[in-house]
């Protein structure tokens, strides 16, 4: 493989749409798998690409060619992206119906491997002054008083 081939090659001249999924995911691969071999195992033990962003370094690092720093780099990855998703609403965000709260709380919930309960916290003019977590629960419920 020509080195201009490298997926960080190719990233640095042609920017991050020149590469596929799995060049994305995993780059140039270890000793003994490529990257592209890596990232199709990975995307097995996680079932779905979706669930990608919710796995811990645990499953990442139970794939044969995944090792500690590969798999911490990916879950800071999700996590640094959750959080830059998290902060695209302006501070002072208005909230006029659903969509809006959803704008807001929507990025901080995705992947979460359990149920959460988030509270927005208004002003008089409808405008978030912060968000918070309420409570959290088991995989697939919450347990919250309506009081």
């Amino acid at each position: 493989m020509l080195q201009h081939d490298c997926p960080r090659e190719r990233l640095c001249r042609f920017g991050p749409a020149a590469l596929s999924d799995a060049d994305l995911l995993i780059g140039s691969g270890a000793a003994h798998l490529s990257g592209p071999v890596i990232a199709a195992k990975l995307l097995v033990r996680v079932e779905a690409p979706g669930r990608l962003a919710s796995a811990d370094v645990s499953a990442l690092e139970s794939v044969d060619g995944v090792g500690r720093a590969t798999s911490t780099r990916l879950v800071a990855t999700f996590e640094l992206a959750r959080r830059a998703a998290t902060q695209e609403h302006p501070p002072d965000a208005l909230i006029r119906g659903p969509s809006d709260s959803f704008k807001i709380v929507g990025p901080r919930l995705r992947d979460r491997p359990q149920e959460e309960f988030h509270a927005l916290l208004l002003n008089t003019r409808q405008r978030v002054l912060s968000a918070v977590l309420v409570t959290g629960g088991i995989l697939d419920a919450v347990l919250i008083h309506p009081r």
